[in-house]
């Protein structure tokens, strides 16, 4: 595959339009997590951008929401053989989902997965991320849950569609460690895409840093593991490491805030 530019604002990659589709992967697309969030607003304002420069190709997966979605999303078909058959296999395995058109400027396509739908999965996934990845999952975590089930159903997905869509590069980009579960489960089924993770933030480093710990000066002495489960966030940071180092670009300014703290 050949070498991709990144812009690290928003996507923007040197190959041509006919060589790419884009999978835009956030817990905010639809909706659900943070409506009023930063980055449902980057996304939402970005969209048009990405829509005009990358047209049909690009498409954004998130979770679904049912109170927010009629309100934002109009129905569509499959455009393409691809997607619709992948989605077919999605819904003979008895995943929900809807795909849609967001209503807002640009119309970028949406396929939002319905987590409920597939709760009854949770504790065998949960095993599978344990021995795959040695990432544990705490119990009765709903945010933890719903990241879990929408990871396993993110790529999924990701597996059904690159496997018809062999003509072009899938390149996937991953918002945060809601999101980015998907990628060290990509990576250990040698699904053949692109992957790219963005992190706004590192999660043990805002921890530190509202500890008033010198955090710079002492980055390179912190026990990071020890650090992260005294403060009830272990799983979660190991969904972030998973997801930086797993990842095909880790994109990040500045690069010293994250780039470091995530070695």
């Amino acid at each position: 595959m050949r070498k991709t530019l990144y812009n690290v604002l928003i996507l923007g990659f040197g190959n041509p339009m006919d060589a790419l589709v884009l999978m835009y992967d956030r817990q905010d697309a639809g909706g659900k997590m943070y409506p009023l969030g930063g980055i449902y607003t980057v996304i939402k304002t970005k969209a048009p951008i990405n829509c005009h420069k990358y047209g049909d190709q690009y498409c954004l997966l998130g979770p679904l929401a049912y109170k927010s979605a009629p309100m934002e999303v109009e129905a569509i078909k499959p455009d393409t053989p691809e997607m619709r058959d992948s989605l077919q296999s999605m819904k003979d395995r008895g995943v929900k989902y809807l795909y849609r058109c967001w209503l807002i400027e640009g119309g970028p396509k949406v396929l939002l997965f319905d987590t409920g739908s597939m709760m009854s999965c949770l504790d065998k996934w949960k095993n599978n991320l344990w021995n795959l990845a040695g990432i544990p999952a705490p119990p009765n975590n709903s945010k933890t849950n719903d990241t879990i089930v929408f990871g396993y159903l993110v790529s999924c997905f990701l597996g059904e569609f690159a496997s018809r869509k062999t003509s072009k590069a899938i390149i996937g980009h991953f918002h945060k460690w809601l999101a980015g579960l998907a990628i060290p489960l990509c990576r250990k089924r040698q699904i053949n895409i692109t992957t790219i993770f963005t992190t706004h933030t590192t999660l043990l480093g805002c921890y530190l840093c509202a500890g008033s710990v010198d955090f710079y000066n002492n980055i390179q002495y912190f026990d990071v593991n020890h650090k992260a489960g005294k403060r009830g966030i272990y799983h979660r940071y190991c969904v972030k490491w998973a997801s930086t180092h797993c990842a095909n670009e880790f994109p990040r300014r500045p690069a010293v805030r994250t780039a470091l703290s995530a070695k």
